[in-house]
């Protein structure tokens, strides 16, 4: 009789020697693989807020141009509402000044003034024959409001190319509204 288990109990007392030396060696590592696993997780969480964090500067930057770009429309119209030339009948002086501050304000594709009815009275370019604008959205509520307004993003019927329209009010001594002066932001 030979006695079978006399062979395979060293091995098995291998096989668990190894297997105990490869669970310590795991156990050592361990700790090391989950710091590493953590600290990557803690690291793409920072990354995505200072990405989330650069994308509100940048959106605040663009919206602190853009409010100094209306603010700076704003002046030019209350400005302009004032100028004798504005004001006055003599359409070709009008269009000639408006012209002269158009080159010197290129991001405007156009200024103009309106009459209260919606005709246009000047412009620092050429006037289509016929052209009303009394349906602008921007030319309304200055009429509306008796202030500065903002039209919408459309298509210029006088520079044929899409814009921003700003407008301010002109008005007579007694406060009454005249005409309506508009630039239009390319």
């Amino acid at each position: 009789m030979s006695l079978p288990s006399t062979h395979s109990e060293p091995r098995s007392r291998l096989f668990s020697l190894r297997t105990r030396l490869v669970l310590l060696v795991l156990l050592g590592v361990l700790p090391a693989l989950v710091l590493t696993l953590y600290t990557a997780a803690e690291q793409r969480k920072r990354a995505a807020a200072d990405v989330q964090q650069d994308a509100l500067r940048v959106a605040r930057l663009a919206s602190a141009g853009q409010e100094r770009l209306i603010e700076g429309a704003r002046q030019l119209l209350v400005m302009m509402a004032r100028l004798p030339e504005v004001r006055g009948e003599n359409s070709e002086a009008a269009s000639s000044l408006l012209a002269d501050i158009q080159r010197q304000y290129p991001i405007y594709l156009n200024f103009g003034v309106i009459e209260r009815d919606g005709n246009p009275f000047a412009s620092a370019l050429p006037l289509p024959p016929g052209l009303n604008l009394s349906d602008r959205g921007y030319f309304q509520r200055a009429i509306q409001t008796k202030g500065f307004a903002m039209g919408e993003y459309q298509m210029g019927r006088i520079s044929g190319k899409a814009s921003v329209n700003f407008s301010y009010p002109v008005t007579d001594e007694a406060g009454r509204i005249t005409r309506v002066v508009f630039a239009a932001l390319d």
